[in-house]
Order: structure tokens, then sequence, then C-alpha cells
């Protein structure tokens, strides 16, 4: 089975491509005037507990650039039916392209989150060194990833009802 991504999908992957290669810039135009020790991780009061080198900044958009190349892998793989995958709901041959849609759709969607979590929390860690105000707040770590979870849910719920309501496609 040939898996189609939707405008919605390619929307969702281009934009975090677009935004990962911006943070990447970012970190080049702002690489000369880092320190070599970067805060790296904050208490609940938002005060740097530990420092790592600068050199660590380039972790998380990796990780996202990283994500991006095993969702478009992933994507030949879901083609294959879907099979060994853990689907929502039981996928049977009347359901299984309906189902593979939205797992693509769930998978773009949460892809650009993550993306943007990962932008927002650069940007707390950058902004200071850039002359900006310190955004890191006890509650941005948490704030960040809610949206990725809700996201989850939401298409889990959408598919059980699918699923309850016998429609099939």
């Amino acid at each position: 089975m040939k898996v189609k991504l939707t405008s919605f999908d390619r929307t969702c992957l281009l934009l975090s491509a677009v935004l990962t290669a911006a943070i990447f810039v970012w970190l080049c135009q702002i690489w000369p005037h880092l320190p070599e020790k970067v805060a790296m991780s904050f208490n609940s009061a938002g005060h740097p507990v530990k420092q790592d080198s600068r050199a660590m900044l380039f972790m998380l958009p990796s990780i996202n650039l990283l994500i991006l190349a095993v969702f478009l892998f992933g994507t030949r793989l879901i083609g294959t039916g879907g099979k060994g995958w853990n689907w929502f709901v039981p996928v049977t041959d009347k359901n299984r392209e309906r189902e593979i849609r939205a797992a693509l759709s769930m998978m773009s969607l949460v892809i650009l989150e993550i993306t943007l979590m990962i932008a927002f929390v650069q940007a707390a860690i950058l902004l200071p060194f850039a002359g900006g105000p310190n955004i890191y707040r006890p509650w941005t770590g948490f704030v960040a990833i809610v949206p990725v979870f809700l996201t989850i849910l939401w298409h889990w719920s959408a598919a059980v009802e699918r699923n309850a309501d016998g429609r099939q496609g």
C-alpha cells in the first residue's frame, strides 16, 4: 500500500524542518557570544543547577532532525499495511487506510509540537545570551510537553470512537 502524505502532514513536516533549520542558524549566530559552559538544567525556581558545554545546545535540534528522518522512513514501514504496529484500535482491511491516514496526521502534528517544544526550550536557554529576557519558569517544561500528550489523547479517543461507532473509513 502506497502511503500518501496529506497537505496537512506535509505542512507540519515543512514547518518542523524550517523551524529546526532556524534553530541551527540562530545557534551558529550566537555561538561566538556563548560562554564555554551554559546552564542546561534549572530548579523549580528557574535558577540554573547544572552547566554543560555549549556544544550540548546542538543536541535538541539534532534529535529533532533524527525524529524527522525516522518519521519519513517510518511512512515507508506504515505502508506495509500496519502489521506489527501498536494501533489504538484493531486494524482490519476495511479501516486500514483510514487508520493509517489518522496515524500519519497524528505523528505529523506531534513532530511539529516536539519541534515547537524544542524551539521554546532553546529560546529559554539562549535568550539571555542574546540580550533578551530569561523566560525560563518552573512550569516551562510542563507547558512545553502538554500539547504532545493532548494530541495523542485526542487521536486515541477519536480512534476508539470510530471503532465503537462501527465507522470504517
